[in-house]
């Protein structure tokens, strides 16, 4: 973009003898070109504003302000004044360089898209300019690989997102399926439970139950035994009784 920076400074030189003997601002407007190339930029700027207090509407005035701007890296002040002197002049010549340096300040700036479209509208009419072919087939190159890369990353960045959402899907269903298993296993221990204390309470409940059928049992044999020691003994006594 150096290339850019020495065509900026050659339409400064052309405006400021353009103008140069006009009266209402031209002194300031002469001395600030004279501090613009020494890199006196404070004295400069201070001597454009200068010059504005009597030309608040001059093209050139503007037009070289911003081309301080551009300067000092201050890319979105040096677009401000190039709008201002693009709206303040009616000469075809200063429109097309203003229209030249608004598209190289646009470039410096990042918006490349932009600084190709105004390069193109300004080669329509100045075609054999070697400097803005160059600049525009450099700004359509570096458009085109911010757009790749945007691209890129965007295929890139989808399928980082694709891999964790399959990831995130993968841990959601070892989950369940963990909480399933410890669902069963919890299931099949309170069934054991269940059947266990059945067992239990069916093993405390016999012992009582026996119990009486044991019981009952033996005072029927009692009664049985008694029955037959009765008749035995009656029988016996009959015996006796008959000898």
């Amino acid at each position: 973009m150096g290339k850019i920076k020495i065509v900026a400074c050659l339409f400064l030189a052309l405006l400021a003898a353009a103008f140069s003997l006009k009266s209402d601002g031209s002194y300031e407007n002469n001395r600030g070109n004279r501090n613009y190339y020494r890199k006196k930029f404070d004295e400069a700027e201070k001597s454009y504003r200068e010059g504005l207090l009597y030309r608040p509407y001059s093209p050139e005035l503007h037009y070289n302000l911003a081309n301080l701007y551009y300067s000092k890296g201050d890319y979105q002040s040096a677009l401000k004044e190039f709008d201002k002197a693009a709206r303040n002049t009616k000469d075809k010549e200063v429109s097309g360089k203003i229209a030249f340096n608004t598209a190289n300040t646009l470039a410096k700036a990042g918006d490349f898209e932009g600084a190709a479209s105004l390069y193109r509208e300004y080669l329509k009419k100045n075609p054999s300019d070697m400097d803005a072919k160059y600049n525009y087939e450099l700004a359509k190159k570096t458009l085109e690989k911010m757009k790749n890369d945007e691209k890129k990353d965007k295929k890139g960045k989808d399928k980082k997102d694709k891999k964790d959402r399959k990831d995130n899907k993968n841990k959601d269903g070892d989950k369940k399926g963990q909480d399933k298993d410890k669902g069963k296993k919890g299931e099949e221990k309170n069934d054991e439970g269940k059947a266990g204390q059945a067992k239990e309470g069916k093993q405390k409940g016999m012992p009582e139950q026996e119990a009486k059928m044991i019981l009952k049992a033996l005072e029927q044999d009692e009664k049985e035994a008694l029955k037959e020691r009765v008749f035995e003994e009656k029988k016996k006594g009959e015996a006796d009784k008959d000898w």
